[in-house]
């Protein structure tokens, strides 16, 4: 049960069909096959795809669902918004940019994505998805790369994409590069906001804290 395959599952529900999406519908080869194919590339399962043409009431409501799906991916893949809007517009469709249904797409996918995964573990014994799905919805909260992700616990939108996706890009994601890295060396890399490096240090500290935390009690002897 991998991210892609979640989010996929996410796009058959009522509540992602009733979120606008643009979609050339005249297209009935080329974009349904480019959508569904990216979804396969990114490992979702035959039978999940399948189930992207279930319970449809509108031609093209199949395509628009893997293109929703592949929306999501794109979005937490550090790709920029504008390059995201070129991708999911090639096919025509897009009316004043996409960015505004891009995000409504991973704002209710966040809303509907617990309620498979609980889902899932209920059909699965053993299957624990608790931490999976805490990365992924502050991904799709934030739109940011899996390395952000524990720095966003802390730093959440006091810093925005670009900044996330450019400290990627410098590897400087880790409590302990971050704690090397000098501010003149953050500074550029935050939009060369000085309170943006504050944030910055005050996580790591809160980071430093939250990984040391209290030693556990150990169990005393049972006693008679």
């Amino acid at each position: 049960m991998s991210d892609p395959a979640l989010i996929a599952i996410a796009q058959t529900s009522v509540e992602l069909d009733a979120v606008f999406f643009p979609l050339n519908k005249k297209s009935k080869h080329k974009e349904p096959q480019h959508w569904v194919q990216e979804l396969r590339n990114q490992g979702v399962s035959h039978s999940i795809l399948g189930n992207l043409s279930r319970n449809v009431t509108e031609a093209g409501q199949d395509t628009a669902r893997a293109k929703k799906a592949v929306a999501c991916l794109y979005y937490v893949s550090g790709m920029g918004m504008e390059d995201i809007e070129r991708a999911i517009s090639q096919f025509g469709g897009a009316f004043d940019g996409s960015s505004g249904p891009i995000r409504a797409v991973t704002g209710r996918t966040c809303d509907v994505v617990p309620m498979i995964a609980r889902a899932a573990e209920l059909l699965h014994a053993g299957l624990d998805l608790e931490q999976r799905v805490a990365r992924l919805l502050l991904r799709l909260d934030l739109g940011i790369q899996g390395p952000a992700v524990d720095l966003a616990r802390f730093t959440q939108r006091a810093l925005d994409r670009a900044d996330y996706r450019r400290l990627c890009e410098a590897g400087l994601t880790t409590r302990e590069a971050l704690a090397e890295a000098e501010d003149r060396v953050l500074l550029p890399l935050l939009g060369n906001d000085r309170r943006k490096v504050a944030v910055v240090r005050d996580a790591l500290e809160q980071w430093r804290t939250v990984r040391a935390g209290p030693a556990p009690l150990a169990l005393p002897a049972y006693e008679q």
